[in-house]
């Protein structure tokens, strides 16, 4: 868990094992703290792959 807060805004960043459930932790901390009442979520993913002749390929992916 790190902050990364700065003039603009608060937030913290949690980094979860590979084997962690991110819904589960999200759950368990809507259930055990307060951030339920004011918790906002970006997710963007950049997807890098190579196709059969080799050439890369990238597209991000949000939600």
């Amino acid at each position: 868990m790190r902050d990364e807060s700065d003039r603009q805004g608060m937030r913290l960043v949690i980094e979860l094992k590979r084997e962690a459930s991110p819904r589960t932790v999200l759950n368990q901390l809507y259930k055990y703290t307060a951030m339920q009442t004011a918790f906002g979520i970006n997710t963007l993913a950049l997807v890098v792959e190579r196709d059969a002749d080799g050439k890369v390929q990238a597209r991000s992916r949000g939600s």
